[in-house]
């Protein structure tokens, strides 16, 4: 396979953002705290952190390839 082909590996190929939110961690484990309802303030209760569809991946500006 070409190289500029390969999927980006910071989004795994869909094009959208990833949220890199250091405290999704601390956010799990509050179970039952206000906290865990309103979720992560970058992609929400997201479980594999997308940021949404309007976000396009800054590495790869959405087109989900690798460069």
């Amino acid at each position: 396979m070409d190289e500029k082909m390969k999927p980006c590996p910071f989004c795994g190929g869909d094009g959208i953002e990833r949220c890199d939110n250091p405290d999704h961690g601390f956010i799990a484990a509050c179970i039952g705290l206000e906290i865990e309802r309103l979720g992560c303030p970058g992609c929400g209760h997201d479980p594999d952190h997308k940021m949404g569809e309007n976000s396009p991946c800054p590495f790869c500006n959405g087109t989900g390839v690798n460069h």
